[in-house]
């Protein structure tokens, strides 16, 4: 039998999972794959390297807008617990180089699709215009088979829909050996973030960073209150080199489109 939590995910096993998952989103972002596996391959690499890289919880639209990342300051304003009594207000994820790579990387496939695509985009779902922002983080939702024709397109309803868990986890079946469950990576995360390893040089991060990165520092002791006795920049400093880290750790590398 095994002691101890059994959402405690192994380093290496992690590591498999993200190998699989850009193994299957590098080739479907190709140009010669289906509009439709294209962006939702890349959509769905971004979904999985959020989770990591943000430690935010798995909700329905979970990139948000393009608008809310401040690559200036490397910072992300997050608030995912709107339904919760005891806490209001958000908090700042600081972001990685390696995250920030990834989301201009993202950005720049998504405008080489409104360059290819762009006029098609119009006509199958009647706008003016599309834009980056229509796009990101949205997957594009077909019941049946793959449409090719403007016809196709329009009669089996195609929807432009958020990324959300339920979505992913559809997706995701039979591309990861066991399906895992929707907050694995948060979960994991935060195993990892606390754990030390001497032979990799791997140092863990404060607890009570881990928490103001969670987002679950006491009420009115938040990272960035006026009572809170947490100093920003050693918070955002830390949490940024730890989160790039553990990327590194997992030898994840961004996906390339040839």
């Amino acid at each position: 039998g095994r002691i101890g939590s059994q959402l405690a995910l192994e380093p290496n096993f992690v590591k498999e999972q993200f190998d699989i998952l850009h193994r299957h989103c590098q080739e479907n972002i190709q140009k010669d794959q289906h509009i439709i596996n294209q962006l939702n391959a890349y959509a769905c690499w971004m979904w999985h390297i959020s989770l990591l890289s943000l430690a935010s919880r798995p909700k329905e639209n979970l990139l948000g807008n393009l608008d809310d990342y401040c690559v200036e300051l490397k910072l992300l304003y997050v608030n995912d617990k709107r339904n919760s009594k005891a806490r209001k207000d958000g908090r700042f994820i600081p972001l990685s180089d390696f995250f920030i790579k990834t989301l201009q990387n993202y950005t720049v496939f998504l405008e080489q699709i409104i360059e290819a695509y762009g006029s098609f985009f119009r006509q199958v779902f009647a706008k003016k215009k599309i834009t980056v922002n229509d796009l990101f983080g949205k997957v594009i939702f077909s019941k049946d088979i793959l449409p090719i024709t403007v016809k196709e397109w329009q009669s089996r309803k195609i929807k432009l829909i958020p990324l959300s868990r339920n979505w992913v986890n559809l997706y995701m079946e039979g591309i990861f050996p066991k399906n895992m469950y929707s907050n694995w990576l948060r979960h994991f995360d935060m195993n990892f973030l606390m754990y030390a390893e001497e032979k990799e040089e791997k140092t863990a991060l404060a607890f009570h960073l881990i928490q103001a990165l969670y987002g679950h520092d006491q009420r009115d002791r938040e990272a960035f209150h006026p009572h809170s006795s947490l100093i920003p920049n050693v918070y955002v400093q830390q949490a940024r080199q730890q989160l790039q880290d553990n990327v590194k750790f997992l030898s994840i590398k961004h996906l390339e489109r040839k």
